[in-house]
């Protein structure tokens, strides 16, 4: 085997503690990102010195990067270049190296079926997906047309996606892509599609492991599930989602807290949206929240009237009480919340979820919350995965953290880091902010904090959920991402979402209000709190099933504990 280094340096590497934590951010990191970050690695290695040396953290870091890379995409000739050099002086696992052989093989009888991604992906962006389909299956390029799949996979285009692959499934490009091809099966939903494409993944790369890791998790064998992903860390180890996904999928890690159900209140507002209201109300009331209070604001909507509101409540809560509060007038989002939030009943509850009128929420949403809030005694607030609706779903917004901040300046890092889900979100941990269509307050500590209310100068909405994180983490709380958690979020579409100029106006005007609110001193407070906390939360994680994943006698070299 070959070391890994994932433990934090406290400072003193911070060319690679930026790029690990990157990844752990990303889940997986693709072209051209990728190349980033190997040159800045291989940059910070001293890669050209002339004293003798062994290799470094930095060096297996961005070679393992750039293996990833080439298992996605695995018809890259510039990537296949780069790790063939690469190869004979940075250990790979032995199930990596008979992969690369394969691909070796397939290359040499049949070089024409290799593209560089990043040069044809820019390109199709802009054409219609029925163009796409018709160019690249005509030509019958492989390259191209596996581009052209994440393309469309990244819009959630299921058809277009399904119609080239199993184009290229019949061909002998069919055991390197399969795995990525039955990722998206299982994303749309087909399962037994997904199982028919993962059984043409000859030889298994970390990918095929990891689905079948999800079936196992489905069908309910998580001791299955666990030696999957056993495996796939033992082929690549530079993958740290994984090593979260092991430990939360033991039974010690999800105790149920079912008495706390009872002590929560759900809250709901909405404008101007009756039959996704509806839809919601109705997944909500079949979801695991027992005999929880539920309390609908309609804040001034105009396109219904109260009396259709409160029979389409009725006829989707089937006897179940929902109250119903109408207000005559729209008071925005972050009003709206702070009503809710000081209503006497609500006041009576520890906890305290609030949804949007728009949201699909998974059936054990609530219980997951109250573990993940239960698991970190400064956490105020959770969040879900969010994911653009439609056939084949689509990572809308995760977990958001600091990209550069200074005294009236805050960029924050990507909403979705990546469009396609291959499970690398689906876990949790402290972060900066998370998505406010779905999440849960604890109020005790919220209220001990001293944390202020929405503040509804960001009306009637954008940006508030997000300010209010801030201050979370301001008074000494914690933001918590519950990636196990999925939402489909309706309203928008993710990338192919439209805005008007005004829309946008608006939202970089809630941005500017943000930035003027807190000091460059306090940023920084928050941006070292928050990556202390996911880093520590990330070390434990690591220490404590590094053993029992890679074994005890090895555990220590594949780490990387004496890189540095």
């Amino acid at each position: 085997m070959f070391p890994v280094d994932g433990h934090r340096s406290s400072g003193a590497d911070p060319v690679y503690d930026v790029w690990y934590r990157w990844l752990r951010l990303a889940g997986y990191m693709l072209p051209p990102q990728v190349y980033t970050a190997a040159e800045a690695l291989f940059a910070a290695s001293y890669l050209n010195s002339k004293r003798p040396r062994s290799l470094t953290a930095h060096e297996f870091l961005a070679t393992s990067l750039l293996r990833q890379a080439l298992v996605f995409y695995p018809l890259d000739h510039r990537l296949l270049g780069y790790v063939q050099r690469l190869h004979s002086l940075v250990p790979a696992s032995s199930g990596f190296d008979v992969w690369l052989r394969g691909l070796r093989r397939l290359h040499r009888s049949r070089p024409d079926y290799f593209m560089h991604s990043v040069e044809i992906s820019a390109p199709m962006r802009w054409k219609k997906p029925q163009v796409v389909t018709e160019d690249y299956l005509k030509d019958e390029n492989p390259g191209a047309m596996a581009t052209a799949c994440y393309e469309f996979w990244s819009l959630g285009h299921w058809e277009t996606v399904r119609q080239i692959f199993l184009r290229m499934m019949a061909m002998p490009v069919a055991p390197y892509l399969a795995p990525i091809a039955a990722w998206s099966a299982w994303n749309a939903g087909d399962r037994d599609l997904a199982a028919r494409w993962l059984h043409a993944s000859m030889p298994p790369s970390f990918l095929t492991f990891n689905l079948l890791a999800e079936m196992a998790m489905e069908a309910g064998d998580k001791e299955q599930a666990r030696r999957y992903w056993k495996q796939s860390l033992r082929w690549e180890p530079y993958q740290p989602h994984l090593f979260h996904r092991y430990w939360e999928s033991q039974d010690s890690r999800s105790a149920t807290t079912a008495s706390s159900v009872g002590k929560v209140h759900i809250v709901l507002y909405t404008y101007n949206k009756l039959e996704t209201t509806l839809a919601t109300l109705q997944k909500l009331l079949v979801s695991g929240i027992e005999a929880c209070p539920v309390t609908l604001l309609n804040n001034g909507s105009t396109s219904f009237s109260k009396q259709d509101l409160e029979q389409g409540v009725r006829t989707v809560a089937q006897g179940r009480v929902v109250d119903i509060i109408h207000l005559p007038v729209n008071i925005g989002a972050p009003a709206a919340r702070n009503w809710l939030w000081h209503l006497p009943q609500v006041k009576n509850c520890d906890y305290v979820a609030f949804l949007d009128d728009d949201v699909l929420v998974p059936p054990n949403w609530l219980s997951h919350y109250l573990e993940s809030l239960d698991l970190f005694p400064s956490a105020v607030v959770v969040g879900p995965r969010g994911l653009n609706p439609g056939t084949l779903p689509t990572i809308q917004y995760v977990h958001r953290f600091f990209h550069q901040i200074d005294d009236h300046k805050i960029l924050f890092t990507p909403a979705a880091p990546m469009f396609e889900d291959f499970g690398q979100f689906s876990y949790r941990h402290p972060c900066l902010s998370v998505m406010g269509c779905c999440h849960l307050f604890h109020r005790r500590r919220w209220e001990s904090l001293g944390i202020p209310d929405f503040d509804i100068s960001f009306a009637p909405s954008q940006v508030d959920d997000l300010e209010h994180d801030l201050q979370i983490w301001k008074k000494g709380g914690q933001v918590l991402f519950d990636g196990r958690v999925a939402v489909i979020h309706l309203q928008d579409a993710g990338r192919a979402a439209p805005r008007s100029r005004a829309a946008w106006g608006h939202v970089w005007g809630n941005h500017m209000k943000m930035e003027s609110k807190f000091t460059g001193a306090e940023l920084m407070d928050m941006k070292r709190r928050v990556e202390e906390a996911d880093d520590s939360f990330h070390e434990r994680i690591r220490n404590e099933i590094e053993a029992e994943v890679f074994g005890e006698t090895k555990a220590v070299q594949i780490l990387g504990k004496t890189l540095r």
